[in-house]
Parts: C-alpha cells; sequence; structure tokens
C-alpha cells in the first residue's frame, strides 16, 4: 500500500503481485492450520455435523458473495469497497479471538 505510488505504468503491477502472493499463503496457512484443528477441538461424533455446515456455508457464499460484492463496489465504489474488506476481516478475527475452547481433561 506504502509502494504503489512510487510504482508507474506496468511496474504498479510488481506490488500487486507481491500482496497477492502474500495473500494466497496467508488463505493456505488458514485453510491448513483449520484443517487440522477441526480433529482437535470438535468432538469426533460432531465432526461430520461441522462438515456439512461449512460445505453449506461454502455453498452460500459461493452463491451470494458475487452478487453482494458486484451491489456493493457499484454502491461505494473501490477505495470504500477496501475498508468495508479490511472491517470484515478484522470483524472475523474478533470473532475467532472471542471463541472458548474447552478441552477434555482426560485426553491433555
Amino acid at each position: 500500500m506504502f509502494t504503489i505510488n512510487h510504482f508507474y505504468g506496468l511496474y504498479k503491477l510488481i506490488p500487486v503481485v507481491i500482496f497477492l502472493t502474500i495473500n494466497a499463503i496467508s488463505v493456505n496457512f488458514s485453510s491448513t492450520s483449520y484443517s487440522a484443528s477441526v480433529h482437535e477441538l470438535v468432538n469426533d461424533t460432531r465432526i461430520q455435523k461441522l462438515g456439512s455446515l461449512s460445505l453449506a456455508a461454502t455453498s452460500l457464499s459461493s452463491i451470494l458473495s458475487p452478487a453482494i460484492g458486484a451491489t456493493l463496489y457499484s454502491v461505494v465504489g473501490f477505495d470504500s469497497f477496501i475498508y468495508i474488506e479490511i472491517i470484515a476481516t478484522i470483524s472475523a478475527l474478533l470473532i475467532l479471538k472471542s471463541m472458548h475452547f474447552h478441552y477434555d481433561k482426560s485426553k491433555v
């Protein structure tokens, strides 16, 4: 963000590519850590239900997100759209931080 104005023309793609690479790494890390933590944090009898709920949420978001994204983008513009994404990411982080996990002490 701070360096993009130092590049001109086609070279503006350099910080964009760097950002996309870092973003892809963080998404892959998040997905891998989620998959690994499911077996540790979710009761074995409820993993199938979690998988079903996750699949339903993924399907719903892939149906609705393009329409909602296009609508928001056309209404608020690009700069505000970035702020909305930042607020959504911070909200997700706060929700994750507020979760309380209860460990089975007999397995620890």
